[in-house]
């Protein structure tokens, strides 16, 4: 078991902070999400502490931590039936990460333009890749926006254990065979090869 510290908002909007132990960020996110608190932030206690310019800034760099748990986050919210945009402006309210903030903006923004959700992402490639690009312009043609976000947090979780561990474990298998139920047989096999290149910049 690992001692994760987390930071979250409550129902009303305050900020909880404190720490929980558990086998995974995956497993932190689900007990706070059980108790009615939107996780902003979950790290191990053992990581590197934020330096000063980082809190005084708020954090300006989305890390893959922060992508997997914002992913988590706007699954979480489509499956309980909010809209895309509002599920976007609820994440902004909740977390205090400047970057964050801006690149909720910004995907916001787009919506409001008339762009489709992965044209809007597909503005911030340097966060968002061709494979994740790929899964959600499935999921709009399918109409699973909620099970492939599920799913891209689990794959985005998954790389981050296995960059951290340098371990495949049998978790990860469970991630490729749901990305292959989403994406189909065909589209499985390219995972995003040919098909994230039909991504539109916006």
């Amino acid at each position: 078991m690992t001692r994760f510290v987390y930071h979250g908002r409550d129902a009303a909007g305050q900020s909880v902070d404190g720490t929980l132990e558990a086998m995974s960020p995956a497993l932190v996110a689900d007990a706070l999400l059980a108790r009615g608190v939107t996780p902003v932030r979950i790290g191990r206690e053992d990581d590197r502490p934020p330096t000063w310019r980082e809190r005084l800034l708020g954090g300006t760099t989305v890390s893959p931590t922060d992508l997997a748990l914002m992913t988590r986050q706007l699954h979480s919210l489509l499956h309980a039936g909010v809209p895309v945009i509002a599920a976007l402006q609820a994440l902004s309210r909740s977390t205090t990460h400047r970057g964050q903030k801006r690149l909720l903006a910004e995907v916001g923004s787009g919506l409001q333009e008339g762009h489709e959700l992965s044209q809007a992402l597909a503005r911030r490639r340097d966060v968002f890749d061709g494979f994740y690009l790929a899964m959600v312009r499935v999921g709009e043609t399918a109409g699973r926006l909620p099970e492939v976000f599920m799913a891209l947090y689990r794959h985005l979780e998954f790389q981050r254990l296995k960059a951290r561990s340098g371990e495949v474990n049998r978790l990860d298998a469970a991630g490729v065979d749901e990305t292959e139920d989403l994406l189909g047989g065909d589209q499985a096999r390219r995972k995003g090869g040919v098909e994230s290149d039909r991504v539109d910049e916006g």
